[in-house]
């Protein structure tokens, strides 16, 4: 099969909202870096630790970098001491780093696998591609999370306190769907749905939680 990737033909139905909105922020939060690399490089602003407050510290012989197109925040919770030869930290403003792409391709490998601007996939190859929310899709989902665990996640959820109407669970398909169209070479058209992933750290001891 093959897929052109500059006509790949997606549709977002969620809450609609137009507007001007601000650069989203990236959350550095709940760490201790006490070794290692550390080069944390973002388009969008760094708030470090995050709304959520959980305290960062970077010491011993950790080498960290913080680097934004837009700010670096270092908020109440942050501590920075590297304390060996080499170790140190760092943050600042780089205005030559570009946005990310809106799609990304993440399996095939686009580098071999793209042909004048065609992405050429194997029957039974796998095809997985990553789409980028607008920030105000992202804001309406971090705002369902705050109020659907306003507690903290390890109290009972809230749910009475989502408001339907500005906060977005994208968990749910009459909340947020992504159906992406597939065109073969001979003209068949196929649908598949998306689906929403964020990652998170896990700190549970028991692994059944």
């Amino acid at each position: 099969m093959e897929l052109r990737s500059s006509i790949i033909p997606l549709l977002l139905l969620a809450h609609q909202v137009s507007g001007q909105v601000d650069l989203p922020v990236s959350d550095i939060q709940n760490v201790t870096w006490d070794q290692g690399t550390h080069h944390v490089r973002r388009y969008e602003g760094i708030v470090s630790p995050g709304f959520g407050g959980d305290p960062v510290s970077i010491q011993g012989s950790a080498d960290v970098e913080m680097v934004s197109s837009d700010q670096v925040r270092l908020t109440p919770g942050f501590h920075a001491s590297p304390a060996t030869e080499g170790a140190r930290f760092r943050a600042y403003i780089d205005p030559l780093i570009e946005p990310p792409g809106d799609l990304v391709i993440v399996s095939p490998n686009p580098a071999t696998h793209i042909t004048d601007d065609v992405l050429k996939v194997e029957k039974w190859e796998k095809l997985e591609v990553g789409l980028r929310l607008p920030a105000e899709h992202v804001a309406a989902i971090d705002a369902f999370f705050d109020k659907y665990y306003s507690n903290g996640v390890d109290q009972a959820a809230t749910p009475e306190q989502v408001i339907p109407e500005y906060e977005l669970n994208p968990y749910a398909d009459d909340s947020l769907q992504l159906l992406m169209t597939l065109t073969s070479p001979s003209g068949v058209q196929r649908m598949k749905w998306g689906f929403f992933m964020r990652e998170a750290t896990w700190s549970a001891a028991n692994p059944t939680t």
